[in-house]
This record gives structure tokens, C-alpha cells and sequence, in this order.
């Protein structure tokens, strides 16, 4: 049984023609999806406010994409993780488990945020980079390439973590102005 469907109001995002979903049971008007392909039917699942999901781009389980977030490329989102505010979740990233993203913070490429991590503000996850755990990655700062965020772990500030650097257990890197984290280097344990 459907729990969505595709209203006939369009919104024009990078070249794809998005259409408002509403959910059947309740009448709710959501966000914008390019097709059906783009959220599940099974589960919790929904994509609220003014959110844009589309290309290949999925989402599943008892996931959330709301605000003015997007989610597109070949994305996904599960689980119980949540795409709110202004973040964007691009390309091959996956927002999976507990992960949160908020704020106008920006997840490409390979990229994972899962577990209970919290990615916010203005902040960038790219590459193949891991943000798990109970992790944060806050203000402006950049964690890219190989590197990890993990356990109780958090990066802010302006900071930039990269290479196969990875912050554990309750490190806090803040620094100014943006350079990269010089702590645990874990050559090739990646």
C-alpha cells in the first residue's frame, strides 16, 4: 500500500521537475521528489516541509528529510537518521543509523555520518570520511579524504581534519584560522 503520493505542484531544482508528496493517510503535504524511486514506502520514512530529494537519491527506513534541506545525486538516507535545516547530503553519502545532519552543514562524496553522530552548522563532510559514533562535527569546520571522527570525538571551529587523521575518544579540535588537526595519524588503518 502506497503511504504517498505526487501532487500536481512542481518546484524546479538543478534541472529536475520535483513534485510535493502527500501522505495518504492524513492528508500531510510534504516535500519534493523527483519519482517514487526517490522514498521508500515501507517504514516511517517521509520527507517534510519544502525538502528536495531527487536524481538517484534514497530515502528509507524511519528517515527524515525536513526544512529546506536536499538530498540528491545517489545519496542515501536510512534508518533513523535525519536531513534537516539547510543541509545537503550529495553524491555517494550516506546518512545512516541515528546520524544527524543540520544546519547548512554539507555531506559528498563517500562520505558517512552514521550511528548517533551529529553533523551541524556550517560544517563539510566530504570525500571518503567517517563521522560515527557519538561524534560532532560543529561551527565551520571540514573533515575530508580518509579521515575519522568517532566515539565521543568532536571537531569545531574552523578546524580541518583530512588525510587519514582520526579524532577518538574525547578529543575537541578547535583551532583558528582553518589548518589542519595534528593528532592520532593511523597510516594506512583506514
Amino acid at each position: 500500500m502506497k503511504k504517498y503520493e505526487l501532487t500536481e505542484e512542481t518546484r524546479e531544482v538543478e534541472g529536475a521537475t520535483l513534485k510535493r508528496i502527500r501522505r495518504v493517510f492524513d492528508g500531510l503535504l510534504g516535500g519534493f521528489l523527483e519519482s517514487e524511486a526517490n522514498l521508500s514506502h515501507e517504514g516511517a520514512c517521509f520527507i517534510y516541509d519544502d525538502a528536495c530529494v531527487f536524481d538517484d537519491a534514497y530515502i528509507s527506513g524511519d528517515a527524515e528529510v525536513s526544512g529546506d534541506a536536499v538530498v540528491w545525486d545517489s545519496a542515501e538516507v536510512s534508518g533513523n537518521a535525519v536531513v534537516s535545516e539547510n543541509g545537503i547530503v550529495g553524491e555517494d553519502a550516506k546518512v545512516c543509523g541515528n546520524g544527524t545532519v543540520s544546519g547548512s552543514a554539507r555531506i559528498w562524496g563517500a562520505a558517512i555520518v552514521m550511528d548517533c553522530a551529529i553533523v551541524c552548522d556550517n560544517t563539510r563532510v566530504c570525500d571518503c570520511a567517517i563521522v560515527c559514533d557519538d561524534a560532532r562535527v560543529c561551527d565551520r569546520a571540514m573533515v575530508c579524504n580518509y579521515a575519522m571522527v568517532c566515539e565521543n570525538g568532536a571537531v569545531g571551529d574552523d578546524t580541518m581534519v583530512d588525510g587519514d587523521t582520526i579524532v577518538y575518544g574525547s578529543q575537541f579540535l578547535a583551532t583558528r584560522p582553518m589548518q589542519r588537526a595534528k593528532v592520532q595519524r593511523l597510516a594506512g588503518k583506514l
